[in-house]
């Protein structure tokens, strides 16, 4: 194992394993980390719609009055026990996006380019979660909130990539390495979004799009490293 692991963390490969584990950790900090609020945050919108129709504000500025509609006036928090109908509507959508991303990626991943292909989904899907804190129609910025999640697609195509930058000896151990990685960004995110949903849920969006962006160019590095991972 150390043989393995070793070299991946020497020159020849440091830098491509410093960037490879950074997106996985970002990638996964959105997709897996923020995605455990999803359902609270999409049905918080669903009935703010439901409740105040054609009404206009921020997805955060209604997360934020959610939050306090479940103060009871003995100071205890009353536990949300339903979900919106139009949550798990949401939720199918962004299934389906997943699903026919994959389709689609595997499609042209060998005729566009892998890295090239990495840099247009995180940078598209993160500016849509970016956007989405901004825009003062609820609708929209749900649609943009689910487009936002969708950015775990790039963890494939990352993977696909890692294959390729490490000689034979090395590949599994460089995914491993990477997935663990990613595994605590996710963990990280979970905990961090849970800490800041209530009452700075922007900094969420902030702090995890701008870690994305900056993978997104970091990814651009990857192509000057042929398959051994030599410049």
């Amino acid at each position: 194992m150390w043989s393995q692991t070793a070299p991946l963390f020497q020159r020849k490969y440091l830098q491509v394993t410093i960037i490879i584990c950074n997106i996985q950790f970002w990638a996964l900090v959105a997709a897996n980390g923020l995605y455990m609020w999803f359902p609270q945050t999409i049905n918080s919108v669903m009935a703010f719609i439901q409740e105040h129709p054609g009404e206009h504000k921020k997805i955060c500025e209604i997360v934020y009055d959610q939050q306090e509609t479940f103060y009871k006036t003995d100071g205890t928090i009353e536990c949300v026990k339903k979900l919106e109908t139009s949550t798990f509507y949401y939720a199918l959508i962004m299934e389906i996006l997943y699903a026919s991303s994959f389709a689609v990626v595997g499609f042209i991943i060998n005729r566009v380019g892998k890295i090239l292909i990495l840099f247009i989904i995180i940078l598209f899907f993160t500016s849509c979660g970016l956007a989405s804190v901004f825009i003062v129609n609820p609708v929209i910025a749900a649609y943009l909130y689910v487009l936002f999640f969708v950015v775990g697609v790039s963890t494939i195509v990352l993977n696909a990539i890692t294959i390729d930058l490490y000689p034979t000896h090395l590949r599994a151990m460089a995914s491993c390495i990477s997935l663990l990685v990613g595994r605590v960004g996710s963990i990280a995110g979970a905990n961090v979004a849970g800490a800041l949903m209530g009452h700075h849920c922007e900094w969420n969006f902030y702090i995890c799009c701008g870690g994305l962006f900056i993978c997104a160019f970091l990814a651009l590095l990857l192509a000057r490293k042929n398959v051994h991972g030599e410049s």
